[in-house]
């Protein structure tokens, strides 16, 4: 009987340990998940931010040939105020996705903590098992 309570606890113990491990390379792949979102939306940021500038150079140059070419004024114009709307639709995107990021990255964390806990004890709760019965048998 106790053979069979301790194959069981081992049984246990492995299945415990293997969905520790597997949880851990998954909470990995998302943190390089995460990792490469973030720096996609530098990038976007980055790109947005460059093409405010070009717009603001056109408006520029359109005022310095405001005499020759009206029209064009106004087309620049028009693109500032779409690349403004579309920085800003950008910018509430990324905070959206960004809050809703942080706190996946906060469970992950407190996953892992909790599983290295859960590992720790069961490790410990095994070796003090393992102690009790060499005790016995001397």
């Amino acid at each position: 009987m106790d053979a069979l309570l301790a194959i069981c606890v081992i049984v246990g113990t492995l299945a415990i340990t293997t969905i520790a491990v597997m949880m851990i390379r998954a909470v990995q792949h998302f943190d390089s998940v995460i990792h490469e979102l973030h720096r996609t939306a530098e990038a976007a940021r980055s790109s947005l931010a460059d093409a405010q500038q070009a717009s603001r150079q056109l408006v520029d140059l359109a005022a310095g040939l405001r005499d020759v070419a009206a029209p064009l004024k106004r087309l620049a114009m028009a693109v500032e105020d779409l690349t403004g709307r579309v920085t800003e639709m950008s910018h509430s995107v990324l905070d959206e996705v960004h809050r809703p990021l942080d706190t996946t990255i906060a469970l992950i964390h407190g996953l892992r903590a909790g599983t290295r806990s859960l590992v720790g004890a069961l490790t410990h709760h095994r070796n003090g098992l393992h102690a009790n019965r060499e005790g016995d048998h001397e």
